[in-house]
């Protein structure tokens, strides 16, 4: 009798999910927060995207940009 192997690799796609979501809140005495939520396959292009974010947020909003 034969013997079948069978293996593969199963792969959970989000088509209908942004790459990257930023939810901006600010609390009722004027300070700002995010929280940041980055997809992707490789760790240290998840983390650079975030800290890219988080940079830019927080020269907009922090640093005397905040409108």
């Amino acid at each position: 009798m034969s013997e079948l192997k069978v293996t593969g690799e199963v792969r959970h796609i989000h088509e209908n999910v942004a790459p990257i979501s930023i939810e901006l809140t600010r609390g009722q005495r004027g300070a700002y927060g995010w929280s940041i939520k980055v997809y992707g396959e490789k760790m240290d292009d998840i983390i650079a995207e975030i800290e890219k974010a988080d940079n830019k947020l927080r020269e907009e909003y922090l640093e005397g940009g905040a409108r």
